[in-house]
């Protein structure tokens, strides 16, 4: 990646992926209803949240819900990655007892960003935000085969792994990069 994007130009890009989410079956995505939620943007380096944005409708009243597990994803996944210690997605450390789910992902050599989405499923969260994460990039379908390398691994039967596919490849159809 050459030069990192704003957390302003992740935004946008964030909005205009959400709609092709949003688009795709229910029989794929399990929404039930779902158009929104919170978008967290950590900075791996420095342990600052620089920017939560509210991205799409969320029409079940769990806005609050949602912004904090959204920081919860985003902040675990950083404290997960200090030392020689390496993780993708905070799907690897969900713990249901604890309300600890998947959604945020980070691969360090595509983004210094940790990217946290919450008020989709949470395999939809971490879709959307692999998706996310392709995009930005300087060369997004290189970026989808390392994401799906880095993150499902060679004999990954993830149920996310198939919607991420799915959404990465609409992603990168529409962005035509």
């Amino acid at each position: 990646m050459k030069k990192e994007p704003s957390v302003f130009q992740i935004h946008e890009m964030a909005k205009k992926i959400l709609p092709i989410y949003v688009k795709l079956p229910e029989k794929i995505t399990h929404r039930e209803g779902r158009e929104g939620g919170y978008l967290t943007i950590k900075n791996s380096e420095t342990d600052e949240i620089e920017a939560i944005f509210k991205i799409g409708n969320i029409n079940n009243g769990k806005h609050a819900k949602y912004l904090e597990f959204s920081q919860e994803k985003a902040n675990r996944l950083f404290n997960r990655n200090q030392g020689d210690y390496y993780e993708t997605n905070s799907y690897q450390s969900r713990c249901e007892e604890k309300n600890q789910y998947g959604g945020a992902v980070f691969v360090k050599h595509l983004s210094k960003y940790i990217l946290s989405f919450s008020g989709l499923p949470e395999m939809g969260d971490e879709a959307y935000m692999l998706a996310l994460l392709a995009a930005i990039n300087d060369k997004p379908r290189t970026s989808a085969k390392d994401i799906d390398a880095y993150v499902f691994g060679p004999r990954s039967v993830s149920t996310g792994r198939n919607l991420s596919k799915i959404l990465m490849g609409k992603v990168l159809r529409s962005i035509k990069k």
